[in-house]
């Protein structure tokens, strides 16, 4: 019998999809908020698309090690 331990420099993403059609006005209303319970910073993009598909806006946020981002969608 064989067995072995390799140590692996692991990473994880996820995609959160939001569909649904803001006008300007809903975006002063309306929040967003992401956790990141990782021992380690990571990087959070949102990015605003049209009805047809196009990227309108996009902007990166960083959340800390075990904490948490909230903002409006007028904030990103």
């Amino acid at each position: 019998m064989l067995c072995g331990a390799f140590a692996l420099d692991v990473t994880a993403q996820s995609t959160l999809n939001f569909p649904r059609a803001f006008t300007p006005s809903d975006l002063g209303s309306t929040g967003f908020a992401v956790v990141n319970p990782g021992s380690s910073s990571a990087s959070a993009t949102f990015t605003l698309r049209g009805t047809d598909g196009s990227t309108l806006a996009t902007d990166t946020q960083t959340v800390a090690a075990g904490g948490q981002l909230a903002k409006l969608g007028s904030e990103l």
